[in-house]
């Protein structure tokens, strides 16, 4: 431990630190300049003393070696680290949350990721609005048959159990099954099993 301590090096401002001005989590290090210069507005407002250090601490370790992250355009970036997860959202203010320990933020994580954190453009989507259903798959539109008579342009016959199949059927052909999404008429998502 004295080791760690004596080469100890500031994640922010990369100053040699000593023992008594400066905090650590798992090899990450910050210094007591740095943690000041961040009690205010900006970033970290939402924190000060203990919690400041902490957000800053995993913020640093969540950018270098997270045990699982995701980012989302229009969202903002998660990371779990441990029990904690880590949110920069899309205008950089940052949050952290202690779940108590590493299954409870396991699980937090996932259900953030069937939210809509986990999306991907290459995933498989399936969209409903006024005018019908729509299914993408890997960045391409898929072309949908109706049950019955119906002529193509007609989607009576197309209802989400038709586009769930479409998405299996195109999964089995090209051997890549990615993740589907229902997105709802008003933007609503969410993670579906096929």
């Amino acid at each position: 431990m004295a080791d760690e301590w004596k080469y100890a090096k500031c994640i922010e401002c990369n100053r040699e630190l000593q023992k008594v001005s400066m905090h650590g989590m798992e090899g990450v290090f910050i210094c007591n300049d740095c943690v000041d210069s961040h009690d205010g507005p900006g970033k970290f407002q939402g924190y000060h003393d203990e919690d400041l250090v902490t957000a800053l601490l995993l913020y640093y370790h969540s950018l270098d070696s997270p045990d699982e992250s995701m980012s989302q355009d229009g969202w903002g970036y998660c990371a779990r680290i441990g029990q904690y997860l880590i949110i920069e959202d899309d205008r950089g203010f940052v949050e952290f949350s202690d779940e108590g320990s590493e299954e409870k933020a396991r699980k937090k994580y996932d259900q953030l990721y069937a939210d809509g954190w986990g999306m991907d453009e290459e995933d498989a989507y399936i969209e409903h609005s006024m005018h019908g259903w729509y299914v993408r798959f890997g960045g391409q539109n898929l072309e949908i048959w109706a049950r019955g008579p119906y002529d193509h342009d007609d989607y009576r016959g197309i209802d989400q159990n038709r586009c769930i199949a479409r998405v299996r059927l195109e999964a089995m052909k090209t051997g890549f099954y990615p993740n589907l999404w229902l997105v709802g008429e008003r933007g609503n998502i969410s993670l579906l099993q096929y």
